[in-house]
């Protein structure tokens, strides 16, 4: 690099760095100058590319060699065991969709889990070759220890990342959320033999195979609270290896570091990992799913079982949050792209990929029947939230007097800036500030920027599209952006771009500058540690101690439920809470399902009838607490207790007379 180039690159660096700082700051303190904001993040972006152009950066574009396609009847031929086996998952799915639509038994419904969980294995071990799998099993261990550091390395943020989401697990959040606790509640139905299909919908139009899976771990000791809240957290911490292996296999070991250390601190992506919700899952898979595809196109031996694999969890997708309905849309965007933009890919990969929508389609089928057979329930939530399909889109403009394309491009600036300048306005998890601290807002948006300056890469595309698909369909499309429970899926591209960024940036100074790459290693260690710190120190130190989730009312039910769990099925409890809370709240019914309530509406003109075939206790909230004196009178012997928070505000009050 001659020195003209070198002082270009780092005078552009510098100046990129500046300006997005200082747009940050905008964005921070000077909030009704938006747009500059946006102006100065626009320029810092622009420079930044030109400092890439000039330091010639070094990460190359992949290629890959496509080998030819082989033909579907001379494997048959070759392999009639193994195309026995594809045909078996194909056939179990359909008994299980068939039969799924009838009613179940208990016994049945597990049955038939075990039946589709058959097929799927089969259909993917039938495109397996089991000689190159038992090779590869052989020189395991030989390649573990000649990468025993980067093992140890992954190891590290395995476990940092497991601490983060395991650790008082059941404390923090400090209660359960209402949403976790009806989730809760659906498991319970499915260990007293109430819920008995897996394959239908359950509460608020989620699939049900989520319910069966925190059944499988509420079966194990653990807490209500903590088991409810073990496999979210688990999934959680697994994404980040997984996301080291994808961003391995698209961009290197050091990217894939930096991304992997990221995701492993990141507040928001912790948040969601330590909730009982099905949100979380679907990362994991979308990760697995996307690594194996690219695996796939990489790779001579395993091509077929990879993309197998890929289709199972594309498919599996579909069973959880409502999310992972988008990375269909998002693998089929990126195919279409590689297909038009690179010769010969369909006539390379089609067998594959025909392999890939098998196992899709064996995987989802029983469930895409059942919206068949319910297609309201397909579109449930977005009916209801879809800013065109509710109606809200229209009937904002009118009462605003402006065009829907006005109101749409609101909508689209408050979700693309929610990780610089919009807090979510949720209840999920409402940190009073963006999805992104305003260091990592810096390498995210730079990261950002080259993947979208070098998308006609595959690595680049799937980044970008992948982003944009959540952004567009979780939050433009949908009322009250940038609501945070509807963009967890982002956590992965973002924590590449932040990765993306980090490393642009410091590649650009070592090659100005003429670094070692050692030099470069420690100051990318040390960024990304610094960010990591602050985001460990912010959800930990500053978050989790401000209670922020899920809101006073679930504080009440929480304790409510805790309390009336304590005194068992002997006792029913009359609730004094109408009309702002009423008997049954979800987290009473997770934590105490089997104490019976009853609502006293006001003003009851006299006490309630207790009865004698169950103990009574009454509950009041503070702005009915005035009626405990009439109660009294009629009850005079009894016991009061205050709840109350740790700050000392009244949570509710009850009186079980003797």
């Amino acid at each position: 690099m001659s020195p003209q180039r070198r002082r270009l690159a780092i005078l552009c660096l510098m100046s990129s760095l500046a300006l997005a700082a200082a747009g940050q700051c905008y964005f921070a303190l000077r909030r009704d100058y938006l747009w500059d904001g946006v102006f100065l993040y626009a320029l810092a972006s622009a420079l930044f590319l030109a400092a890439l152009a000039h330091a010639n950066p070094a990460l190359p574009v992949e290629r890959w060699t496509k080998p030819a396609w082989r033909e579907a009847l001379a494997w048959v031929c070759k392999h009639p065991w193994r195309a026995a086996m594809a045909c078996a998952g194909p056939l179990a799915s359909l008994v299980v969709a068939g039969r799924a639509a009838q009613p179940l038994t208990p016994a049945g419904g597990y049955c038939l889990l075990a039946l589709w969980a058959g097929g799927v294995a089969a259909y993917a071990l039938a495109a397996a070759d089991l000689g190159a799998a038992w090779a590869w099993a052989r020189g395991l261990p030989a390649r573990l220890r000649a990468h025993r550091w980067e093992v140890a390395l992954v190891a590290l943020l395995l476990l940092t990342a497991g601490l983060a989401r395991l650790v008082q697990l059941d404390r923090i959040p400090y209660i359960l959320g209402g949403d976790e606790a009806s989730m809760g509640r659906e498991a319970l139905e499915v260990l007293r033999g109430h819920l008995t299909n897996p394959f239908a919908t359950g509460w608020f139009s989620h699939p049900t195979l989520y319910f069966y899976v925190l059944a499988a771990a509420l079966r194990w000791p653990g807490g209500a609270v903590f088991g409810l809240r073990f496999v979210p957290a688990m999934a959680g911490a697994l994404t980040v290896p997984a996301l080291y292996l994808l961003a391995r296999e698209l961009y290197g070991r050091r990217v894939a570091f930096l991304a992997a250390a990221f995701l492993a601190s990141y507040p928001y992506a912790i948040h969601f990992s330590r909730l009982a919700l099905n949100n979380a899952m679907d990362p994991l898979l979308a990760v697995l799913a996307f690594y194996l595809f690219f695996v796939g196109l990489r790779a001579e031996r395993g091509r077929h079982v990879c993309f197998s694999l890929a289709g199972v969890l594309f498919g599996l997708a579909l069973y959880f949050y409502m999310g992972g309905r988008a990375m269909p849309i998002v693998f089929g965007m990126l195919v279409l792209l590689l297909a038009w933009r690179e010769p010969g890919f369909w006539r390379a990969y089609r067998g594959p990929l025909l392999v890939l929508a098998g196992g899709f389609l064996v995987t989802s089928w029983p469930l895409l029947t059942f919206f068949a057979r319910h297609p309201q329930d397909f579109m449930a939530r977005t009916n209801q939230l879809g800013i065109i399909q509710s109606g809200w889109l229209a009937a904002t403009a009118a009462a605003l007097q402006r065009s829907q394309w006005s109101v749409l491009w609101e909508q689209f600036v408050k979700s693309a800036l929610a990780f610089h300048y919009f807090a979510d306005p949720g209840v999920f998890y409402h940190p009073d500030m963006p999805l992104l601290d305003a260091a990592a807002a810096i390498p995210f948006t730079f990261g950002l920027v080259y993947s979208m300056a070098h998308f006609r890469e595959r690595r680049s595309a799937l980044a970008v599209l992948w982003f944009w698909a959540v952004i567009v369909f979780g939050s433009v499309l949908m009322e009250n952006p940038p609501s945070a429970q509807r963009l967890v899926l982002t956590v992965v591209p973002v924590s590449l771009f932040v990765a993306l960024g980090v490393a642009q940036a410091v590649g650009v100074l070592e090659r100005a500058l003429g670094w070692q790459a050692l030099s470069g290693w420690l100051l990318q260690g040390m960024a990304i540690v610094a960010l990591s710190a602050v985001g460990l120190q912010f959800y930990f130190g500053t978050y989790a101690p401000a209670r922020v989730y899920p809101g006073l009312n679930t504080e009440v039910g929480h304790e409510m439920g805790l309390y009336l769990q304590r005194l068992g099925a002997d006792y029913r409890y009359y609730f004094y809470g109408a009309p702002r809370m009423f008997a049954g709240f979800p987290n009473v019914r997770y934590l105490a399902p089997d104490v019976e309530g009853v609502d006293v509406m006001p003003p009851p003109a006299d006490p309630p009838d207790v009865g004698g075939d169950k103990r009574a206790v009454f509950i009041f909230l503070p702005e009915r607490l005035g009626e405990l004196d009439s109660l009294r009178a009629a009850y005079p012997a009894g016991r009061r207790t205050d709840f109350r928070q740790p700050s000392g505000a009244l949570l509710f009050v009850s009186y079980e007379p003797d």
